[in-house]
């Protein structure tokens, strides 16, 4: 089975929990392979038993666990065991199932360090082929699928207040009283993000697909107008993070050439969408997304951060939302503010206030009308116009 059953919106904690199970389910969402690994199904680490001083030093680059790796590898031989690559050649299988298993070392680390970092939201997926390989760099007629995906889930207490501070870099204990979207709607759309990178979508484009099968899921969406808004506030703030990818020199890319603004729009842009448009998406429609193209405006990033940084140094780096929010504004009213950023400047602006207010704040999301301009893509083809 490669999609979930949605017989009606999601509306409860109780009925996101049932999609999110049924999502883990899935033996091949989106038609990959997938073997879903939660780092709460595996033993503690032996970290986990010692003092917390020490388990600091250690928590970014944990020891090796021989418990965890056993438990990884069980899980990838009942994974092939079960006929995951059962439709492929005899050569083909071999290959992918040895790889697989030699890849059990990664896996282990990342659930160690998922273990030791609990509100860090630690989700990555593993695919057969790297970041080279991205859809969206080949023709649609061209492009050889992903063999198989393996996904490092969320922890199952992770939350919106993770979301917040993990996206803009805001302690959780200075958030507002309330956030939208329950524990496994988060999950949810953070788990599907995941299975859209399993396709071979990049970023921006996976952000579509799961804010897609999101707003097919769930009655209220107001979840993806705050993860448009954690991820306005961080590709101001993180735009010069240096992420890897395979198709640039040295490996490395800035994040706001590899996320950046359209991780914004495409959140925007489904909350736009009529639900009857949504809701007639196939499977198929939803793996096409991967083929969309996006403008991630890096420079015009850059500049609106650089400007605010120099107009107020001291509320950059402490993050005061409240007053990078009233500057924001500001400029995106200056007539000889370029187009671009001014809608930049105005994006961000909003999600400044909404975050800093919580929930309330998003009765009308998706009324503003910088939620309803684009300026990274143009829909049509691969996304419902």
């Amino acid at each position: 089975m490669s999609f979930i059953q949605i017989d009606k919106k999601a509306v409860t904690e109780q009925d996101a929990q049932d999609m999110l199970l049924q999502t883990y389910a899935l033996a091949d969402p989106l038609g990959t392979p997938t073997l879903f690994l939660n780092p709460d199904d595996f033993s503690n680490h032996g970290l986990q038993n010692m003092p917390k001083f020490v388990q600091s030093i250690f928590r970014s680059s944990p020891p090796y666990s021989g418990k965890i790796m056993a438990e990884v590898r069980d899980r990838i031989d009942d994974f092939i065991d079960g006929g995951a690559f059962e439709h492929l050649e005899g050569g083909q299988r071999k290959h992918v199932e040895r790889l697989l298993k030699e890849n059990a070392g990664d896996f282990e680390k990342i659930i160690s360090e998922a273990k030791l970092n609990p509100h860090i939201p630690k989700m990555t997926t593993l695919i057969h082929f790297r970041d080279v390989f991205k859809a969206h760099y080949f023709p649609e007629e061209e492009y050889e699928s992903p063999l198989r995906a393996v996904i490092v889930t969320p922890r199952k207490n992770l939350n919106a207040y993770d979301i917040r501070s993990y996206m803009t870099g805001l302690p959780v204990d200075d958030a507002p009283a309330s956030l939208p979207g329950t524990n496994a709607q988060h999950q949810f759309n953070i788990t599907w993000h995941e299975i859209g990178h399993g396709v071979g979508a990049a970023e921006p484009q996976t952000e579509l697909i799961a804010a897609s099968v999101t707003k097919k899921a769930f009655e209220d969406c107001s979840i993806l107008s705050m993860n448009a808004d954690a991820r306005a506030v961080r590709a101001i703030f993180k735009h010069a993070n240096e992420r890897v990818d395979q198709t640039k020199s040295g490996g490395l890319i800035r994040e706001r050439d590899k996320y950046g603004w359209p991780m914004v729009e495409a959140n925007d842009y489904i909350v736009q969408v009529s639900q009857d448009a949504i809701d007639s998406l196939s499977e198929d429609n939803l793996v096409r997304m991967r083929f969309q193209k996006f403008d991630h405006l890096g420079q015009s990033v850059k500049s609106v951060s650089d400007a605010l940084k120099w107009e107020d140094r001291k509320a950059f780096h402490s993050r005061d939302l409240q007053r990078l929010g009233s500057i924001a504004q500001a400029f995106s009213e200056k007539r000889s503010t370029p187009s671009d950023q001014a809608q930049i400047y105005d994006r961000f602006a909003l999600a400044c206030r909404r975050l800093s207010i919580g929930e309330d704040a998003y009765d009308n999301a998706g009324d503003h009308p910088s939620e309803q301009k684009r300026i990274t893509f143009s829909p049509g083809f691969y996304v419902p116009d």
